[in-house]
């Protein structure tokens, strides 16, 4: 019975974290969303240059800018948008683990 009971356990377990794996990759992609739109606009680059990455279950997701100017940009340097949009707008999706902007 015991051991019934520890396998329905870890399969419990194991759906529950791909639930939530789920439900963050959904709230990262909104994330994403929102960044964009609160990229300032001259091209059109630096709002298109967002992307999210999926490192796995266990590791989490990432999401970046590839254009050199995305720090200028979060500094304030267009009227478009404050000074550290970036953060403003992450910190709405909850407290942070670790490093919300970092220099690549």
């Amino acid at each position: 019975m015991i051991k019934n009971i520890d396998k329905e356990l870890r399969r419990v377990a194991s759906e529950f974290k791909t639930l939530s794996h789920e439900n963050l990759v959904i709230e990262t992609k909104n994330l994403e969303r929102d960044l964009a739109r609160q990229t300032p606009v001259l091209t059109g680059l630096a709002q298109r240059s967002w992307s999210m990455t999926d490192l796995g279950e266990d590791r989490g997701l990432l999401i970046k800018n590839a254009v050199d100017y995305i720090d200028e940009l979060n500094e304030g340097s267009s009227s478009q948008a404050p000074s550290h949009f970036i953060e403003a707008t992450a910190l709405k999706y909850g407290s942070p683990v670790g490093a919300i902007t970092k220099n690549t």
